[in-house]
């Protein structure tokens, strides 16, 4: 509601004025029998790595959704930390980002990602995450053959061939990850 009055009242001086509201914790669930203005872009906090799991992939798409059929545009904020290991999970990235290009999604807004991880193996990853924000529809594999070869040169198959086992062993699990 409160946001709601602040978007109209903006929406006089400011027509093409947008205000976005992170929707996570206890905003997470899109409200019941409410209009949201059309000047208000809610940013969907995700964890993407989880959409490895078909389940919880369509839980997101349709919260989405949900939010969309209340007046909101929506983008996300990913929360991709990686753990001790690199998830690697971006074919099904690639495959939400067309998916939210097709039901009116504005786009991310940013990729989050922690100090400390082991960037010699995330880093790969937030690149071929970054490329996707681009242009989702681009071959997922090409891009991870372009980093290895920019980055590790005569060890550039063997490298690939090493992120390919990752993202095959990206599983979910309901208490932890692989």
């Amino acid at each position: 509601d409160f946001l709601n009055r602040v978007a109209r009242a903006c929406r006089k001086e400011f027509p093409n004025l947008y205000l976005t509201a992170y929707v996570y914790s206890n905003v997470r669930t899109p409200p019941v029998g409410m209009t949201i203005e059309p000047n208000i872009v809610v940013d969907l906090v995700t964890k993407s790595y989880n959409w490895v799991d078909p389940v919880r992939l369509e839980a997101e798409k349709e919260r989405a959704r949900s939010f969309a059929a209340l007046g909101a545009g929506w983008m996300f904020h990913d929360w991709c930390f990686s753990g001790v290991t690199p998830r690697i999970y971006s074919r099904q990235w690639a495959a939400f980002l067309q998916w939210a290009a097709q039901n009116g999604s504005i786009g991310s807004s940013t990729i989050e990602w922690s100090p400390g991880e082991p960037w010699y193996l995330d880093g790969a990853n937030y690149w071929v995450l970054q490329q996707l924000l681009s242009d989702p529809y681009q071959d997922v594999d090409a891009l991870w053959r372009q980093y290895c070869n920019d980055m590790f040169g005569a060890g550039a198959e063997e490298m690939y061939r090493f992120y390919d086992l990752l993202a095959q062993k990206h599983v979910f699990s309901d208490r932890y990850y692989q």
